[in-house]
């Protein structure tokens, strides 16, 4: 717990300084567009590429292989659940498309990912990986073809972040052998993900007032289903398989933490990128994330209680 807690508290500190940072340079927060672009088409696809080159292996698969579909059935309820949501919290069409995105996608990757690497250790990031396959498939499909408001085409099936994980997995399922050069500058780029991405999470922070960011009704709604609910309901699966089948490694506790993890930066970059109203996923940042640091230890304590 000591050490959840320690990380926790290290990625805080980078999105204060984003928000210090941004607050500072005014300019920032429109600039953090560059920090964004580095991100998602090379610092997360480095860090997914190589986990998954060293550790998708044909043994492992073996061994987990029922994870993948548990994680295909918990996608399909969550993305249920985010449709339900949007009709609840609004009449608005498209902050109904960022609720139902929000709801079924949390920042598992740029957050969980480094939070539990750090506190876990790399082969339980490569457990969570595994478990959020489906879902960063998801996110990077029809997730983003959501926010971007449009249909989903093959081109949007493409991205880097796909390719990066289809690579990986052939690596490793192959057995192939890296040159040290190519490991090298992996690491090092995936190594920026956390604090590159809670820095990304300050500067767009820092580009909105704090009228902006004061939570609605609907938005402090929107916590309690994100944080607790939902992580309730992942928890509530697990329990229940567990009663007729033994859980493969990757799905328990990994799927309660990714339903655990705060709201993530897509909902706000995305919308910017199309000239739409962010305000909503601004909002949904900073509330989730401080009442993560509540939230995240106690399903840790739940999941540790029940392993």
């Amino acid at each position: 717990m000591a050490v959840l807690l320690k990380q926790m508290l290290v990625l805080y500190i980078f999105i204060i300084a984003g928000i210090v940072l941004g607050r500072w340079r005014k300019d920032m927060a429109q600039k953090s567009s560059v920090l964004s672009f580095l991100l998602v088409n090379l610092l997360l696809p480095c860090k997914m590429f190589l986990n998954f080159s060293r550790n998708f292996t044909v043994s492992y698969l073996q061994n987990n292989y029922v994870t993948v579909f548990i994680a295909l059935g918990i996608l399909g309820l969550l993305i249920l659940a985010g449709v339900l949501v949007g009709k609840l919290l609004t009449k608005d069409q498209y902050a109904r498309k960022v609720y139902n995105y929000s709801t079924t996608v949390a920042n598992y990757a740029f957050f969980g990912y480094v939070l539990v690497e750090n506190a876990f250790g790399e082969a339980a990031m490569n457990d969570m990986m595994v478990f959020c396959l489906p879902i960063a498939l998801y996110c990077y499909t029809f997730g983003v073809a959501q926010l971007m408001d449009k249909k989903v085409s093959a081109k949007s099936l493409c991205n880097v972040t796909t390719i990066a994980i289809a690579l990986g997995i052939l690596v490793g399922l192959t057995g192939m052998q890296l040159p040290d050069v190519i490991s090298t500058v992996a690491g090092n780029a995936g190594s920026a993900v956390g604090p590159v991405s809670m820095l990304l999470v300050g500067f767009v922070l820092s580009g909105f007032t704090l009228k902006e960011l004061l939570p609605t009704w609907q938005t402090w709604v929107f916590c309690v289903i994100r944080l607790l609910i939902l992580p309730a309901g992942v928890f509530g699966i697990c329990m229940l398989l567990r009663q007729f089948i033994v859980l493969p490694g990757p799905v328990y506790p990994y799927a309660v933490f990714m339903a655990a993890m705060p709201c993530g930066l897509n909902p706000v970059i995305y919308p910017r990128l199309i000239g739409k109203d962010c305000s909503l996923g601004a909002k949904l940042i900073p509330l989730t994330s401080i009442l993560s640091c509540l939230t995240i230890p106690l399903w840790l304590y739940i999941t540790e209680l029940y392993s």
